[in-house]
């Protein structure tokens, strides 16, 4: 059981998801951080450099006189450099960001400002039909992120998966039954609006300046991923065997979805999203790559909807920071809420996310320990 310490706050449902077990591996190989350089992604993993605590006698000149001193090493290029700097930068972690800052991991961006301006911000989703959302996400982030944690680095599996469903719903007033896993014994179709794209005005340019052109493509390599399906694969001859295969229909092009998952079914799809996760992360060898591999897995989790409820903020609050926490990095303050991760992005631009989010975290850690040193 999760340790319970203070309030917590989240306000995302949704109704199913499924995909397969994979572990998460507790190695820091990469670490994130702040600039947006243009070959930032390509920079190679490395642990961060240790503190220089000691120092250490020169050695002594050689008197012979055929030795030679031995040449400085040539200057470092540019590039050299930047990689070089970029991975001795410190890393917050959510040990480093006082707890009464906590909710704006939780709370959409979007809603920082109203949140803001009530005596409770991290309680502004409660308010809104989900009163304990901030003391059940806040009693997770509590046990899962911080490095005392006894949940600190668990491995993430399909029934560790379950669990933390369990627990960012624990006290949490959701839709009926929407702590069971996206199953029903007569195989029905749960639907859901992975994102709403009907809800923003402008025919070009919607919500987060995304652009229809963007959902397009987004939703073209989910298809490929073989995330989805969509109408125009049953017209042009997708067989019933694939589509079971799949599992996911875009329904239509607003963002509906559905999914009709058999008993057992959602937790095996879960094992098999996290077992290609594991081989990717273990794989990669650049900071941009862990970051794909993060952003892929944290997207067929969402649009898996493998819950009845409750989605977004498990795997957007939760698996997504856990997974970043990991490996290294530090979490984010995402620039945009959870249904950007529902098929409104690729995978490279769900990462540019991701760098934000980091940045954004680590702005609010020095802003946090600025007015400490004010005060």
């Amino acid at each position: 059981m999760l340790r319970k310490k203070h309030p917590g706050n989240n306000h995302q449902t949704k109704k199913n998801t499924t995909v397969s077990g994979a572990t998460q591996t507790g190695a820091s190989k990469m670490k994130s951080d702040r600039g947006r350089a243009a070959t930032k992604t390509n920079i190679p993993l490395t642990k961060q450099a240790p503190p220089a605590t000691t120092l250490t006698a020169a050695p002594t000149p050689s008197t012979s006189s055929t030795s030679a001193a031995q040449p400085p090493p040539p200057p470092m290029t540019p590039g050299q450099a930047q990689v070089t700097a970029y991975n001795r930068r410190p890393r917050p972690t959510l040990d480093d960001l006082p707890k009464d800052r906590w909710w704006k991991l939780f709370i959409d961006s979007k809603h920082h400002g109203a949140a803001q301006k009530t005596k409770k911000p991290e309680a502004f989703y409660d308010n809104d039909k989900s009163p304990g959302y901030s003391r059940a996400i806040m009693e997770v982030f509590d046990n899962v992120l911080l490095s005392n944690g006894p949940h600190f680095k668990h491995r993430l599996d399909a029934e560790y998966y379950r669990f933390l469903h369990e627990k960012v719903t624990d006290g949490v007033t959701i839709n009926e039954g929407g702590k069971q896993w996206s199953e029903y014994e007569d195989g029905r179709q749960t639907s859901f609006g992975s994102y709403d794209w009907d809800s923003w005005p402008d025919e070009v340019t919607k919500a987060y300046g995304i652009k229809a052109a963007d959902v397009k493509a987004a939703i073209e390599e989910m298809r490929k991923e073989r995330l989805i399906y969509t109408p125009d694969d049953v017209i042009g001859g997708l067989s019933q065997e694939n589509q079971n295969r799949i599992g996911v229909l875009l329904v239509n092009a607003t963002g509906e979805m559905s999914a009709a998952y058999r008993p057992g079914e959602a937790k095996k799809r879960v094992e098999a999203i996290l077992d290609r996760y594991n081989k990717e992360i273990d794989a990669a060898k650049t900071h941009g790559a862990a970051l794909a591999a993060i952003a892929r897995t944290v997207r067929a989790l969402h649009v898996g909807h493998f819950f009845r409820d409750a989605n977004g903020r498990l795997n957007i609050y939760v698996v997504l920071n856990k997974l970043l926490t990991d490996e290294g990095y530090s979490p984010v303050i995402l620039p945009y809420g959870p249904e950007v991760f529902g098929g409104m992005k690729t995978t490279d631009e769900l990462v540019e996310d991701i760098w934000d989010g980091m940045d954004a975290f680590r702005d609010e850690v020095d802003d946090a320990h600025t007015r400490e040193r004010v005060q």
